[in-house]
């Protein structure tokens, strides 16, 4: 497994991550924090004392001003869509 997505609310996926972490010998799979990245409205809601603080922030403004992802969750209403072919 390369990539993975989890969505939810901060608390959520706070947990995903540390049981992610927490079963890395038994799964093999290990979280590379230097390659994460959190998309978020508002990123100054995740506290400091959370493993989230240290993944990249993205916010919307970026994706809509930059187009940094083009293939973002169709979750997000802001999120821009993908140009049809």
């Amino acid at each position: 497994m390369d990539d993975i997505t989890l969505v939810g609310d901060i608390c959520t996926v706070e947990a995903d991550v540390n049981t992610i972490n927490n079963h890395d010998a038994d799964t093999g799979l290990k979280v590379n924090i230097s390659k994460c990245e959190i998309i978020a409205e508002y990123t100054a809601a995740i506290p400091d004392s959370s493993l989230l603080s240290e993944f990249v922030k993205v916010t919307k403004d970026i994706i809509r001003t930059t187009g940094y992802y083009e293939h973002a969750c169709p979750c997000y209403p802001w999120a821009p869509s993908r140009a049809k072919m």
